[in-house]
């Protein structure tokens, strides 16, 4: 199996841990640490806002992701959001990018988890805001 059924299978696969993030609650609380003030990402684009998923906070460290260049893939995903053994892509599209100070340390996004699966990829954060927990550097 190879090309777009191999990239469907990780699809899968990805789509059904993070469903089992969202169902177990691993990443997500109802708080975040109030260490710094939260930095708006999307949550004032007519885009983010216009999404019907409800927002959440989900907590853990923002890493970089190596996204490979194909026409079918989401080049907007260079960071994931770690949580133990989880890793859940986040969608990051702009150039001037508001997620890369963040970048190894653990932090709270108030942000929406889009299903693109029937679009033949799968879920993905969607960032409103983040900020920064109290410890500067993730282990």
């Amino acid at each position: 199996m190879g090309g777009r059924g191999a990239q469907a299978v990780i699809y899968r696969a990805a789509a059904a841990v993070i469903a089992g993030l969202l169902f177990s609650g691993q990443m997500c609380g109802p708080h975040a640490p109030g260490s710094e003030e939260w930095r708006t990402v999307f949550a004032d684009k007519e885009w983010y806002r216009a999404r019907p998923e409800p927002e959440r906070i989900w907590q853990g460290t923002l890493r970089r992701r190596e996204v490979i260049a194909s026409p079918n893939a989401r080049t907007a995903l260079r960071y994931a959001l770690a949580s133990g053994s989880t890793m859940i892509p986040v969608y990051a599209p702009l150039p001037e990018d508001a997620l890369e100070p963040y970048v190894g340390r653990l932090v709270s996004i108030r942000g929406k988890v889009v299903d693109l699966s029937a679009e033949g990829y799968g879920r993905e954060l969607w960032p409103g805001s983040i900020v920064a927990a109290k410890s500067k550097q993730a282990g």
